[in-house]
Formats: C-alpha cells, structure tokens, sequence
C-alpha cells in the first residue's frame, strides 16, 4: 500500500497486489480478494489501464457486496468515481 499510497509506484504495489492475490485466491480469504481487487483497480487506473480498473473495481464491489463489507464496497465505489473522472464522465462520477 505504501508503495501506491506515498512512494506512488503503481507498477510496485500492483506486483505485490498481484501475489498477495494469488494467495488470497488459494486460500479462499474473500474479504482480502475484495480488497485486492480494489487496490490492483487502483494501480491500472493510475497506469491508465482504465478498462482493467473498471473490472477490477466492479470486481472488488461485487465480493463487498456478497460479503457485506461496507468499508471495501464504499471504496470500490470510490474507485468507480475516480475512474469515471479520469475518462471525462463527470455525471457518472458523481453518481458514484
């Protein structure tokens, strides 16, 4: 997180979201792959990958949901907004 947070190296913390993803995944720790989910969207949308944001954050809002993880589901809205800014959908931001 630091690594996107403060040193804002995306491409770092999204190798590093990567494999904390992979373990998650094999482990079957949800709440972890929600809020995986939400930082790699946030590493592709600060990579300009916006379509791969998007899936990622629609992703992190869906298991939010599931689980009933209000904090990561308000976060992968929050990512969805921030999105919809950085393609000019202003409208769409504001919703989120």
């Amino acid at each position: 997180i630091v690594h996107l947070t403060e040193l804002r190296e995306p491409q770092e913390a999204e190798s590093a979201f990567a494999r904390a993803m992979k373990r998650a995944a094999r482990s079957g720790f949800r709440r972890e792959e929600a809020q995986l989910a939400y930082y790699l969207g946030e590493c592709a949308r600060l990579l300009g990958r916006y379509q791969e944001a998007r899936a990622r954050f629609e992703q992190a809002q869906r298991l939010s949901r599931e689980l009933g993880l209000a904090e990561e589901a308000w976060k992968a809205n929050l990512g969805l907004g921030r999105l919809a800014r950085n393609i000019g959908e202003d409208a769409t931001a504001r919703v989120h």
